[in-house]
């Protein structure tokens, strides 16, 4: 009976380790996520660079492309199935993402219509107004991706994988 419940003990141990997730599935999952984040990200650094140009037409391009990039971000990283038992890594990027997206509705819909105003009535209030927004806005998007990479070091340490500096 003894050698019965040991092999059977053995025999769940080698089954649930088995199961478990590997350190390049983990590593895959980040990428995939950092993925997404780094699309986003470039797109709004995209639309941060037509401010320069004044030009309307590109600055509305840019606020849709990157609109529709955090759309995308949060689809698919949504779509993402747990890992392991949690689903904490990907709950803290859509947090961010869903940021992003508030932040380029809000704050930069905002910046961009400031900057579409006729030369004539775009004074200093307006621009303090538009160095506020972008401010905030960074604000906001340093403390959410602190706490993304917070997770993500969690993450990496949970599944035994470096992260690599960029």
């Amino acid at each position: 009976m003894k050698n019965f419940l040991s092999v059977l003990f053995i025999s769940a141990f080698v089954l649930l380790a088995a199961c478990s997730p590997t350190s390049e599935q983990a590593i895959e999952y980040n990428d995939k996520i950092i993925d997404q984040q780094t699309l986003i990200y470039n797109k709004i650094n995209d639309l941060n660079n037509t401010y320069k140009s004044y030009k309307p037409d590109e600055m509305d391009k840019a606020y849709d492309t990157a609109l529709k990039q955090a759309n995308s971000g949060i689809s698919v990283v949504n779509s993402m199935a747990a890992f392991g038992s949690s689903t904490s890594f990907r709950d803290e990027a859509i947090k961010l993402f869903e940021l992003y997206k508030s932040v380029i509705e809000n704050e930069h819909k905002e910046i961009i219509n400031l900057l579409k105003l006729p030369e004539d009535e775009f004074g200093e209030e307006q621009v303090n107004k538009t160095k506020q927004l972008a401010e905030d806005t960074s604000k906001k998007i340093t403390e959410a991706l602190n706490s993304l990479i917070s997770m993500q070091k969690k993450f990496s340490e949970k599944y035994k994988f470096k992260i690599e500096d960029s």
